[in-house]
């Protein structure tokens, strides 16, 4: 077996029980992960080797990430119940839900966006970097994994405010990976492909439409 498959596994299985033991509890465990990559990688250390086997471990771990952040997402919050009877009730109601997720989500990544673009346009006028598309979209990417992992640590996903987060970074990571694609595909002369991400988009919406009973049912019995 690969060694470094074997140390990668060990560092990931150690590093939360190092992080348990220690009872270091506000340092999210997939940061520390991050930072003993960083460490063993070849960055520091070099002690372990990308290779064939462990580049597809990473890209399977990438798109089941992006899979199971979209199950973790609750529209249930974006729904409005049935209206309390009590005057109490009302008011405690109407405080608890006087915003919707998905909107302040929107309105946030919004401002990470103009955020991006003021400092991309910042990093080309200093010199520092050149290519402002590129720069934008690394500014505005947000890191979805090391949220989501931090929101279940924290056991925050069942309420409003995780479910906040959460659309802010699965907006900051979709986003960004779309505009790469495009930046990506005109910088190499096939922009004519384009077309294919929204018919993509499209037949996903369809499927989802068709299937919607079948989500609702496994919802209901999970």
């Amino acid at each position: 077996m690969n060694l470094s498959l074997i140390i990668v596994t060990f560092a990931a299985l150690a590093t939360p029980l190092l992080l348990a033991r220690l009872k270091i509890s506000t340092l999210p465990t997939a940061v520390a992960e991050i930072a003993v990559g960083i460490i063993l990688g070849k960055s520091l250390l070099n002690i372990v080797k990308t290779g064939v086997f462990l580049n597809f471990l990473a890209t399977l771990g990438v798109v089941l990430l992006i899979f199971l952040s979209g199950m973790e997402i609750d529209f249930s919050l974006f729904k409005k119940g049935n209206q309390p009877q009590t005057p109490l009730a009302k008011k405690q109601a109407a405080q608890a839900n006087n915003y919707s997720p998905l909107k302040l989500a929107i309105q946030a990544y919004g401002a990470v966006i103009i955020s991006a673009i003021g400092l991309a346009l910042l990093f080309k006028w200093s010199g520092l970097y050149q290519n402002f598309w590129l720069a934008a979209i690394l500014f505005a990417t947000i890191a979805l994994g090391v949220v989501i992992a931090a929101l279940k640590e924290k056991e925050l996903l069942n309420n409003r405010f995780g479910q906040t987060l959460l659309l802010i970074a699965v907006l900051g990571e979709v986003i960004p990976m779309l505009a790469l694609t495009a930046f990506a595909s005109i910088y190499a002369g096939h922009a004519q492909h384009l077309w294919l991400i929204l018919l993509l988009f499209i037949a996903a919406a369809f499927l989802f439409r068709r299937f919607q009973a079948f989500f609702d049912f496994f919802t209901k019995n999970q």
